[in-house]
């Protein structure tokens, strides 16, 4: 069954996220809840996306879409060094993937509040450019 994603374009940031994982050609799927929802016909709270690719592709498409991205992925600095080299450094949202990446969630963290989610996998891009959008942080 194929989800309309017309029903849930006009929310902030989705047309443009879509677009950036070139969703028209299959690399990008609603799932989750956003299905269930739908299904129960309800109007989905959440948008939960899961895609095929890589993270260095998410990044570059994240970049092609107008959003400033830093991919730390230095092994040999331990977690600390790169979460204090992020505050240094003034990222207003930092997506840490750790040791919940088994369990399928990663932790989004906002710099001003302090204030951490965890978020599943799959819907990570599309949470950081909602609170992004929301923010002020990343261009409009």
């Amino acid at each position: 069954m194929n989800l309309d994603p017309a029903k849930f374009l006009g929310r902030a940031g989705i047309k443009r996220l879509l677009k950036a994982l070139d969703a028209s050609k299959g690399t990008a799927r609603f799932v989750g809840g956003a299905v269930r929802d739908h299904l129960l016909g309800e109007i989905p709270g959440d948008l939960d996306l899961a895609t095929t690719l890589s993270p260095e592709k998410v990044v570059g498409r994240l970049e092609a879409a107008g959003l400033a991205v830093i991919y730390d992925d230095r092994r040999q600095v331990s977690p600390g060094v790169k979460f204090k080299d992020s505050e240094l450094i003034g990222v207003p949202t930092i997506v840490v993937v750790g040791r919940g990446l088994a369990d399928g969630t990663i932790e989004v963290k906002d710099r001003r509040s302090g204030e951490r989610r965890v978020v599943p996998v799959d819907s990570a891009v599309a949470e950081v450019v909602a609170e992004l959008r929301g923010s002020g942080h990343a261009p409009t």
